[in-house]
C-alpha cells in the first residue's frame, strides 16, 4: 500500500496509476497492487533488472540484492555474452528434411 501511494502521489488524483489502494489480508489483491507499482516504474526508465520481484516483496525474501564490483572492461565483455535463456543451435541440423511442399510418404 505505501508503495501504491507514493507512486500515486507522483500523478495528478484523476491519472493516478494504482485507482483502488486498499488494505488486503488475500494475497492476490496484495501481489496486484505490487505489480501496478512495478509497471508504473517502467515509465521511470527503472530497468525490471534493477527491482524486485512482486512474490519477493509479498513473501518479503531475497529483497538485498549484492552489488559486485566489475570493471568497465568486464560490463563491456558481459554484454557479449548470449545467456542461456536466448537458446542454442548446438546439435542442429537439417539433415533428413525433406523439401517444403513436399508430400509426406507413408509407407
Amino acid at each position: 500500500m505505501v508503495l501504491c501511494k507514493l507512486i500515486s502521489s507522483l500523478y495528478p488524483e484523476e491519472q493516478a496509476p494504482v485507482k483502488k489502494i486498499q488494505a488486503s489480508t488475500m494475497a492476490f489483491r496484495q501481489m496486484e497492487q505490487i505489480s501496478q507499482f512495478l509497471k508504473t516504474t517502467e515509465g521511470y526508465d527503472v530497468n525490471t533488472t534493477d527491482i524486485f520481484q512482486t512474490v519477493d516483496l509479498r513473501e518479503g525474501k531475497n529483497m538485498a540484492k549484492s552489488k559486485e564490483n566489475f570493471s568497465d572492461n568486464q560490463f563491456q565483455e558481459g554484454k557479449n555474452v548470449i545467456g542461456l535463456q536466448m537458446g542454442t543451435n548446438r546439435g542442429a541440423s537439417q539433415a533428413g528434411m525433406t523439401g517444403y511442399g513436399m508430400p509426406c510418404q507413408i509407407l
